[in-house]
């Protein structure tokens, strides 16, 4: 007759796979069997049970009764919930041969539930809060854990991949579409069990996502602190193993977020996503292919900077908004970067400023003149007028300093070409 006793005790047969294993457990057991095969069998409820998924940094609580048998414990319809009261549904079994020789085979159905919860601090490549609703199955022994998930991504989530580590598990930040049928067949694949290693435990993860809007995605691709910000939709299957790299496939089609662009730690600017934009992965993480659009918003750049004065007869302003344009295309980590304006005021003056800013290399220069000190850069050739003359020293200064800044940033780009600045003030 078993009464508030401690489950501290099944902390053993769970190392690797969970922790924090406690609870009270009430109830009637019966014992039986030789003195060095003993055995139990009962049904115990158990009180304010709680644990922790090691691998998800997530603690779950649950009062409820666990099947007591003579070769295993059993879990039915356990109503398991997160920190934040959310449920899921846990079934499963722990089978022992006379509590030797452990063997879990766990499935939860989270329902919107705090599924991740891991820091930076962890260690690990991805990291950040995750809600999902799907289904987890858990199995191996001591030594060997298996997680096979699929799930869909639910409100709040928000999670990061650190692409800029050097360690083992690297990964690169996107989604592709899966054949669904090759998902399932990928899962199926996985349940073969892993050789426990004596010193460690070895994980193995196939993990499926069906990634929503409701979930962000921050991908950081540089030191520097390049990083994509993304709500979209696609699908994800990634593929762990602490043996070896982390494995991404699939698409992942942006709806909306930002880059932030750095270059010589003299830019950085938040870019705005375009919706539309693409990142796919086929195994190296670091490997992901993107095609991105992005704009940067100048809310007034001088005319006078770029069109003769001439060009700019009867219309009553020289002052427009610019967007500055930036399509990211190739490898996630050392994308071709290409950059355009449009002026959205005017069709007909952003053909004109086109008719000058015609090369590549021209384009490269009146983009970053534009960021770094928001107005075009003045072409040689275009006279300079009363107006527009720099006139002072600090404007001098602010000239050398930032064309030097330009040759250096410009010749990640490009080295075709060599720069001066015009400052107006």
């Amino acid at each position: 007759d078993v009464s508030s006793f401690k489950l501290d005790f099944i902390q053993k047969y769970l190392d690797g796979v969970m922790s924090d294993v406690t609870g009270d457990a009430s109830g009637k057991l019966r014992i039986f069997g030789s003195l060095k095969k003993i055995l139990m069998e009962g049904d115990i409820m158990v009180n304010n049970g709680k644990l922790k998924v090691d691998f998800l940094n997530t603690a779950y609580h649950f009062s409820d009764t666990v099947k007591v048998r003579e070769d295993k414990f059993a879990f039915e319809d356990i109503d398991v919930r997160d920190a934040e009261n959310h449920s899921a549904l846990l079934n499963g079994e722990i089978h022992h041969d006379y509590y030797k020789n452990i063997v879990y085979n766990i499935s939860i159905m989270p329902r919107n539930v705090l599924a991740m919860d891991l820091k930076a601090s962890d260690g690990q490549n991805f990291y950040g809060k995750a809600y999902a609703t799907g289904n987890v199955r858990i199995f191996g022994y001591p030594g060997a854990v298996n997680f096979t998930i699929q799930a869909r991504t639910e409100p709040n989530t928000k999670v990061f991949l650190s692409l800029d580590n050097g360690s083992t598990v690297t990964v690169n930040n996107f989604i592709t579409y899966v054949d669904r049928d090759a998902v399932v067949d990928s899962v199926a694949e996985s349940d073969e069990y892993l050789e426990p290693k004596k010193t460690e435990t070895h994980m193995k993860v196939s993990l499926t996502v069906e990634a929503t809007p409701d979930a962000e995605v921050n991908i950081l691709t540089s030191a520097e602190g390049d990083m994509l910000k993304a709500t979209g939709t696609g699908n994800i299957r990634m593929e762990y193993d602490s043996k070896s790299d982390l494995q991404l496939f699939g698409n992942y089609e942006v709806e909306k977020g930002s880059y932030i662009f750095t270059l010589q730690n003299i830019i950085r600017k938040d870019f705005t996503l375009r919706n539309g934009g693409t990142i796919k992965w086929s195994g190296d993480p670091r490997e992901g292919i993107i095609n991105l659009d992005a704009l940067y918003y100048v809310q007034a750049a001088s005319l006078l900077d770029i069109l003769d004065e001439a060009d700019l007869e009867g219309l009553g302003r020289t002052t427009v908004p610019v967007n500055c344009l930036l399509n990211l295309t190739g490898n996630l980590m050392q994308p071709n970067i290409k950059f355009d304006l449009e002026l959205p005021s005017d069709n007909e003056l952003q053909r004109k400023v086109k008719n000058i800013v015609n090369t590549d290399e021209m384009m490269n220069r009146e983009i970053l003149s534009l960021l770094v000190i928001g107005a075009f850069y003045r072409p040689e050739y275009i006279q300079n007028s009363s107006s527009t003359n720099v006139g002072n020293q600090m404007a001098s200064v602010l000239t050398s300093t930032v064309s030097g800044q330009l040759n250096n940033m410009l010749s990640q780009i490009s080295d075709k070409f060599n720069v001066g600045v015009n400052a107006v003030l």
